[in-house]
């Protein structure tokens, strides 16, 4: 466990997250006297008499920072690496009488600190296994290394060891094969390690036997090796291997036995083997191939974390979290920035993700004027240049060769233990810390042991980010590996490249060619080409992950049917968890806790995405089917940096820029979470050559044909999300599967709207009816193309075929249609003046003005009336508008308050970039210009009409008028109703605003639900919406925003047509909706103030008020995501305002018993 979470450590030694900064002075390799410690005490039962003649080993999996291992109070080891294996020989040391005392000494900083600052908690103790093994004495297996080949080649080599140099005569070694049978599950489940009684192993498929061992000169070592050549997905031979990918991870078991004389076995072990070939292809240009196709890369960073235990991760954790990964459409994950716990490669292995296995490597905080953005704007044509040189070099860890062997330890060691997994597709060195000889010294020595043994010879690429993408020869990289590119950015590097290689600048020095030479930058050119894909992008820090699908339309082609740079082959989203350790009135402490992450009692947000996300997420009318949840507890308490110690110079954080999953601490997802899942999703529908009759599949797989392994249905909607089909099955193949001038498509046999289909399109009163197009995993699919891969993840799905795939194709459009406001035979009162002051109709405010006093306006019918208040000294703010009917007896409050609205609570993304000047944040921007405190002065009002009112006010930002607004209201009373329109006319320059739009304050405390009708169902944003699908959708009102662990602006949907709060007590249902036919671009309700949201710094402390705030936007700006420390929302999701902005809109109140009337 990791002792800062303990309650008795946490007052003098907190936990500590920083993200660049030390967390100890940079004096290396000193570390500071005071060095809290952690001493670790057991004891074991005496060693049984079986053991007499074995070697024992003693394994401590991790201790962060560094250990030293007693055994019955004697010094057997240390080691200083946090997160590798520490093996020690302790045969010597036990005893066979009385119990055996071990004791691990656990310091937080060491000399390995220096290159352990990576951007998470700095947290000490063991965090993994401590166990003990026994191996034979005389001879014993040191080592297995096998390569499994897309040719069917299947190559081992064994490393025995022995005490007796005699023994080499007698030993022999069996290789068997067969394939790897999960019986009930996944292998970590309680079913799989329990097998039924009738359980009958798979036939082998082959057996190897090496009796010749090449003994090495110290004669105590040998190796045995062996070689056989299957053949591949051949249907008439039993003995035939099939492929692992990420759509098919076929596996098999390698047995490893040792014999004695031909019958005793000395030892065994068993191996997962898939067998698969990682390339680079160099035509028709650089790509990542698996098996001789180009591969998508679909990857999220992944640090190990757990709420309750920190580092300490279990196992199941491991295990748990490549499940959740494969289910979100994940087929990638880089092991950020250390190697993880081996149960995570081997769960990789079965799941079929791809690995980047990192180096435990980061000197972030060596470069000491890092500004967390590239130099040049074009950094792969400017590495000649000092600075660019400079920034590297900071890094002096890097160039200092008394580091060198400590650098090449951590990579050799990585490889040793990691190197027999098959998910393993690249390697990487490390992360920010730099280049230098260090750096190419563990490049050459990884290369080296990749390819010295040419039986079982890797040969996988080697990644590096901290060299940049200028990287000569390939003398540390041989991917292109930056971080936070835009998708612009990615487009003009292939670009870049493709014109260097039509130029013939590009050097090709073959799929294995070893470059050992110097960096040759080419006068700034990169002298070799590199397939592009990003270690780190898309900053999924708070309500983020805005337009990330720009990123994928560029590796998949802009039209969606063409693919222009196939240099560029994805990335890794940064991160997974966000990475929230609960606070210790919440925290368990029992180091082996089971069940879940988080709380037993879920949060609104919990239960209602637990529930849509496994029953609800393709019924896009689901008002009849509203979930009924009784989850009324707060979200769990999470913190970050600084929540356990004050800043001081001691204990340095950075607040909550650890908080950047696109999964909650507990994996409950967010929202971004289903946008992410479609963009990457393996396939994607579009109409055939702009008809609307054909529909052409494009799969971007490599690996297995769609037609094979999934079903394919459509089925047509109108725009209130009314099925007006059943659901339609089509899909036949028609034509051969090929890769052709980087298009990926498969066309498939046409389904046909007919006339009747097309006709009742037509008919329909709704702007666009679409088509919903689905591809379901077949029940009995021959191969795992998609998650759920096991029975264990089935059993979360109510339906035993997922769905792995959508889209909504438009078949009519109709024009908007304007919504009139309906005119009214009523009586317009005498306006009224607080203190009997007069009223002059004018558009200016007479005596006093408008600093004090407010007008009530009165409409009435014979039925009934209504009133509102328009306070004339704060801004022409509208007050209680009321409905009274039936003599007074009936009387509703529409709402308390409402008001226009230019700002949002700032989400991380929009407080990223400086204080101030022209990179500063949004948010500066914000505050700098007043729009936190805008100010809005009555300027005059009058009637408008016999049921309407105007009202001008001028707009005042930080002391100064920057605008006018024009107010008009009209009232329905007969139809309690009430029409708002604000149009906004700026007189200066304004900053990018977050939103036009209005605020309105709703009391009720009987509104327990929200309805809407538009996309949906989760939370969206103009610039995060791709996976929303429009339709009439209902949630838990506490459900609606998403509980960021630091609360900002959340909760929208977009394109909302009406909003509509529902009560299930007495209150009245109130909708909004607009009056011109164009949508609300968002929308939004939540029980919290945008004040309170912006002055609460964690989730749990959000307090529930009883009002509801409304917000209506005609516009909204989009939320960003490249990044979080500088302004990246892209252009066509600003608002710039030059010209007339407003929004107008309608409020209806209903009675409760009543039938809703559409507006």
């Amino acid at each position: 466990m990791c002792w800062q979470l303990h309650p008795s450590c946490a007052n003098n030694d907190p936990p500590v997250y920083t993200n660049i900064t030390y967390p100890i002075k940079i004096d290396p390799p000193n570390v500071p006297r005071h060095n809290p410690t952690g001493v670790f005490r057991t004891t074991v039962a005496p060693w049984p008499e079986t053991w007499r003649q074995k070697r024992i080993v003693l394994c401590v999996e991790a201790a962060d920072s560094c250990a030293d291992v007693y055994f019955n109070g004697k010094h057997v080891g240390s080691g200083s690496d946090a997160k590798l294996p520490l093996e020690i020989d302790v045969t010597e040391h036990g005893s066979f009488q009385t119990n055996n005392r071990i004791a691990i000494v656990v310091r937080r900083w060491s000399a390995g600190s220096f290159l352990e600052d990576q951007d998470h908690w700095h947290l000490s103790g063991l965090t993994r296994e401590v166990w003990i093994r026994a191996k034979p004495k005389l001879a014993r297996i040191e080592d297995v290394n096998f390569t499994a080949t897309a040719t069917g080649v299947l190559a081992a080599c064994v490393h025995v060891g022995v005490d007796d140099d005699e023994r080499w005569n007698s030993l022999e070694v069996d290789v068997a094969l067969r394939p790897f049978h999960a019986v009930g599950g996944a292998p970590h489940t309680d079913a799989f390690m329990s097998p039924s009684a009738a359980f009958v192993p798979p036939k082998e498929l082959v057996r190897l036997s090496c009796k010749q061992a090449e003994i090495m000169p110290n004669q105590r070592d040998g190796m045995y090796r062996c070689r056989h050549r299957f053949a591949v997905d051949d249907a008439n031979d039993d003995s035939s291997v099939r492929l692992w990918s990420p759509e098919a991870p076929h596996l098999y078991v390698l047995t490893v036995i040792l014999r004695h004389q031909g019958e005793h076995v000395l030892e065994s072990e068993a191996f997962c083997v898939g067998f698969r070939t990682v390339r680079i292809a160099r035509e028709p240009c650089a790509m990542l191939t698996l098996n001789g196709q180009p591969v998508e890369i679909r990857g999220v960073n992944r640090h190990e974390h757990c709420p309750h235990r920190g580092k300490a991760i279990r196992p199941r954790d491991a295990w748990d979290d490549v499940r959740l990964l494969a289910d979100y459409g994940f087929n990638a994950v880089r092991t950020s920035h250390y190697p993880n716990h081996g149960a995570l490669y081997d769960a990789c292995d079965f799941y079929g993700l791809l690995v980047v296995d990192e180096a435990n490597l980061e000197t972030h905080g060596m470069d000491l004027s890092t500004s967390g953005s590239d130099i040049s704007p074009l950094p792969w044509v400017s590495s000649r240049a000092p600075a660019r040189h400079a920034k590297l070099s900071r890094h002096f860890l890097a160039h200092d060769d008394r580091w060198i062997a400590h650098y090449m330890e951590r990579a050799a060691r990585m490889v040793a233990r990691d190197r027999n997994h098959c998910s393993i597709v690249m390697w990487s060195l490390g992360n920010e810390s730099g280049s230098g000889p260090t750096i190419a010294a563990m490049y050459a020595y990884v290369r080296h042991q990749e390819f010295a043994d040419a039986y079982a010879a890797h040969r996988r690429p080697i990644a590096y980010e901290g060299a940049g993408v200028n990287d000569g020869a390939g003398t540390v990289s041989d991917i292109a590996f930056p971080m936070y590119w835009s998708s612009e950015m990615c487009e003009k590097y292939c670009e870049f490249k493709r014109l260097m290689s039509s130029r013939g600048d590009d050097v090709d020095d073959g799929d294995e060619a070893d470059v050992w030479d110097d960096a040759s930058f080419h006068d700034g050119r990169d002298s070799k080409a590199k397939p592009l894909i990003q270690c780190e992008y898309s900053h999924a820090m708070g309500n983020s992950n805005g337009n990330f699908s720009d990123y994928w339309d560029t590796v998949r082609g802009r039209s969606g049917r063409r693919q222009q740079f196939p240099a560029f082959q994805g990335g890794f989203i940064w991160d997974m968890i966000d990475q929230g350790l609960l606070a210790d009135s919440h925290r368990k402490h029992i180091d082996d806790v089971e069940g879940d992450c988080g709380s037993n009692a879920p949060d609104a947000y919990r239960a209602w995405v637990a529930q849509f996300d496994d029953d609800l997420r393709w019924h896009r009318s689901n008002a009849a089917r509203r979930p009924k949840l009784a989850a009324t507890s707060q979200p769990p308490p999470y913190r970050y940096g600084g929540d356990f110690k004050p800043h001081d110079e001691a204990y340095p954080h950075d607040a909550n820029f650890n908080i950047n999953g696109i999964f909650f601490p507990d994996r409950v997802p967010k929202p971004a979470c289903f946008e992410i899942r479609h963009c990457m999703q393996p396939l994607h529908f579009v109409w055939s050559d702009g008809a609307l009759s054909d529909v052409v599949v494009l799969p971007y797989t490599s690996f297995v044909s769609p037609a094979d392994e999934l079903d394919f249905t459509w089925q047509l909607y109108d725009d209130d999300g009314v099925v007006l089909t059943a659901e339609m099955p089509f899909g036949a193949v028609s034509s051969a599967t090929k890769q052709q001038e980087g298009e990926w498509n498969y066309r498939f046999a046409p389904f046909a709207l007919d006339a009747s289909h097309m006709k009742r399109a037509a008919s329909t009163v709704a702007s666009i009816a679409t088509v919903v197009c689905r591809a379901r995993r077949r029940e009995n699919a021959g191969s795992c193309m998609m998650p759920p891969r096991d029975a264990v993840a089935a059993s979360r799905s109510r339906s035993t075929c997922p769905v792995v795939a959508f889209d909504r194709l438009v078949v009519r459009k109709a024009e908007p249609v304007p919504r009139a406001v309906r005119a009214i035979s009523t009586t317009l009162s005498e306006f009224s003046l607080d203190e009997g002051r007069s009223w002059q109709k004018s558009f200016q405010v007479a005596g006093t003005g408008a600093s004090t006093g407010c007008v009530i306006w009165r409409v009435q019918s014979p039925t009934a009336s209504m009133h509102v208040t328009i306070r004339l000294d704060e801004g022409a703010r509208l007050e209680q508008c009321t409905w009274i009917c039936g003599g007074g007896r009936t009387k509703r409050v529409i709402f308390a308050s409402l008001a226009p609205c230019f700002y949002r609570a700032p989400t991380d993304n929009d407080e990223g970039g400086e204080t101030s000047g022209p990179r500063g944040s949004f948010a500066s921007r914000w505050r700098d210009f007043g729009l936190d405190c805008a100010e809005l002065r009555c300027t005059g009002a009058q009637p408008a009409g016999r049921d309407a009112v105007a009202v001008a006010m001028a707009v005042w930002c930080g002391g100064c008028r920057v605008g006018r607004i024009a107010l008009h209201v009209a009232l329905d009373c007969n139809a309690c109703t009430i029409s708002t329109a604000y149009v906004l006319t700026p007189e200066v320059a304004w900053p990018p605003v977050a939103r036009v739009g209005v605020c309105a304050e709703i009391v009720s405390k009987g509104c327990d639900t929200v309805r809407w009708h538009g996309d949906g169902p989760h939370e969206c944003y103009p610039d995060r919406r791709e996976s929303a699908l429009p339709g009439i959708y209902d949630i838990p009102l506490n459900a609606m925003a998403t509980p960021y662990i630091k609360p900002s602006e959340s909760g929208a949907r977009t394109n909302v047509r009406q909003l509509t709060l529902v009560s299930d007590t007495s209150s009245p249902h109130i909708t909004f909706s607009p009056l011109h036919g164009e949508p609300f671009a968002c929308a939004s309700a939540r029980r919290a103030s945008m004040s309170r949201v912006m002055h609460t710094s964690h989730a749990d402390e959000l307090a529930v008020e009883d009002s509801v705030y409304v917000h209506l936007d005609s516009m909204h700006m989009g939320l960003g995501g490249d990044t979080s420390w500088a302004p990246h929302t892209k252009k066509p999701w600003l608002i710039a305002l030059r010209k007339n902005v407003g929004v107008a809109f309608g409020t209806h109140i209903q009675q409760n018993d009543a039938v809703e009337v559409a507006l």
